[in-house]
């Protein structure tokens, strides 16, 4: 009806049942012709079979689909990465910062020998050694798990499993 009052339809789309019952999508174009008296005699239509097209379209829609999940997946890998990375900085600080207290123990206790005239042999030079010492294996455990650390999480630490008796 609507067909007949405007007179044209342009690339409508139809869905049409073949003999063997399947169906396929077209688009219908049409002109309406009007005989003398202006009723409606007849029409022109061209019907285009646009199944390929659609398969096309759908094909493109779950490319999209799949991309769109992508880029989802590394949008959180991404943020995660962030978080990573916020987290080693962090532990870098705490690192450096661990690793300036043994150094400035050392610093001060050798400059404390250096600059005081501790007599040699003293019991006074023997406790500064002493704590240059532990200031120094401190820095050593300190630089060992930092290293073991690194190594883990680049996967380049060489495990050795031994059973010992508790």
């Amino acid at each position: 009806a609507a067909f007949k009052k405007s007179g044209h339809i342009k690339e409508v789309e139809f869905e049409f049942v073949r003999r063997d019952g399947s169906c396929f999508p077209v688009l219908l174009s049409a002109t309406a012709i009007y005989d003398e008296a202006g009723n409606y005699s007849m029409s022109r239509s061209v019907v285009q079979d646009i199944a390929h097209r659609k398969q096309m379209e759908q094909e493109l829609r779950d490319s999209y689909n799949i991309l769109q999940q992508k880029n989802d997946d590394l949008i959180i890998a991404n943020e995660n990465l962030l978080i990573m990375n916020r987290e080693k900085h962090h532990f870098l600080d705490i690192a450096s910062h661990d690793l300036q207290l043994p150094l400035s123990a050392i610093s001060m206790l050798s400059e404390t020998l250096l600059k005081n005239n501790v007599r040699s042999g003293s019991a006074d030079e023997r406790q500064i050694f002493e704590m240059i010492h532990d200031a120094s294996l401190e820095m050593k455990s300190l630089l060992s798990n930092y290293l073991s650390a690194s190594l883990s999480e680049t996967g380049k630490m060489d495990l050795i499993i031994t059973e010992f008796d508790l």
